[in-house]
């Protein structure tokens, strides 16, 4: 205020004010405050050595005298006051009860969120059932280990999009194989009936020809609780391997079984790792040979099965996430009748 009063342009102000609020003042400032504003002694024992909240109201000509005692223990006074270390109370109580209602929120939006998607995963296990039920067949007249057939003929006539069914005995692989060749990702977040699925349903490469290529690459999520590619897992023993070897495909022709002949594990999106997903189709023998030695190396163990140049093979791709970008990978190579 001292530096104010010395200001001609502040001064002018001040006089010509039509409402100023004086609370205690200090004791030079009085005096000029005093002689600017007319303020007699009495009038001055009003802003000196005063209590807050007590002190002078200049409205036009008239000085009217104020005390204003505010209640300490209301909550209002706290919200009000400009003390530090009582407005820092109150802020901190402000504060912890945001954080608790924000933690609140979280928990209920967390729990909404959990909640919605064990429903939708409900569904979609729901949803695999039924198209069991419709693509399962049985015939009395074969052996008892082949008594249920497989017919996707119905599958197709409701979503084209098929190209096979996928089952490996005593699992819970037994799923359809989908195929959009424009559209390759279309059925990562899809289920069979084209709606949102965190599932999703296998699905094979683009550059895949059902009838036509080396090596039938497909993927699928690695769930929990063994849903979908998750199943896959179990292959990293030899002793769950050697009572799973063999694997069903059934394409709209036939019934097709592949022998697994290598089990491994590696990375995606890494220069110099082995794509295996591009060895669809073989130029040549030593192009064959590259791939399936390379399989071998990577395998988790030992199958004795030589595959042969013009084998026919299936690849079941999934995530695996002891590792940044992992994939587990179960190749097996066509049984010919």
């Amino acid at each position: 205020m001292e530096d104010t009063l010395q200001s001609h342009t502040a001064r002018t102000m001040l006089a010509n004010s039509e409402l100023i609020i004086m609370l205690n003042q200090a004791s030079t400032d009085r005096v000029e405050l005093a002689k600017l504003l007319n303020i007699s002694d009495l009038q001055m024992s009003y802003i000196t050595n005063v209590n807050a909240g007590e002190g002078l109201i200049k409205i036009g000509s008239s000085l009217i005298p104020f005390v204003n005692r505010f209640p300490r223990n209301t909550e209002l006074y706290k919200l009000m006051t400009t003390k530090p270390r009582r407005r820092c109370c109150i802020v901190k109580k402000i504060l912890y009860v945001f954080c608790i209602m924000l933690l609140i929120s979280l928990m209920l939006i967390s729990s909404y969120c959990i909640y919605k998607e064990l429903k939708q995963n409900k569904e979609q296990e729901n949803n695999f059932e039924e198209l069991i039920e419709i693509v399962e067949q049985t015939n009395p007249e074969e052996k008892e280990q082949e008594k249920t057939v497989i017919n996707i003929d119905n599958l197709y006539a409701i979503n084209s999009d098929i190209v096979g069914w996928l089952r490996i005995n005593d699992t819970t692989i037994n799923y359809p194989i989908m195929q959009t060749k424009s559209n390759p990702n279309y059925y990562l977040h899809r289920d069979f009936y084209k709606k949102y699925s965190s599932y999703g349903t296998p699905y094979m490469s683009e550059e895949c020809s059902i009838n036509t290529s080396d090596n039938l690459v497909i993927y699928g999520h690695h769930m929990n609780h063994k849903k979908v590619f998750g199943a896959l897992e179990d292959y990293k023993t030899k002793e769950f391997y050697e009572n799973h070897k063999v694997i069903e495909f059934t394409t709209l022709e036939e019934k097709q079984k592949y022998e697994i002949f290598a089990v491994f594990k590696t990375v995606v999106y890494n220069k110099n790792t082995f794509k295996y997903y591009n060895f669809v189709n073989f130029s040549s023998e030593d192009e064959f040979n590259i791939f399936i030695n390379r399989c071998k190396e990577l395998s988790f163990y030992e199958t004795n099965i030589k595959p042969r140049y013009q084998d026919k093979f299936i690849t079941l791709s999934t995530c695996e996430y002891s590792n940044k970008n992992g994939r587990l990978v179960v190749i097996a190579r066509k049984i010919n009748n």
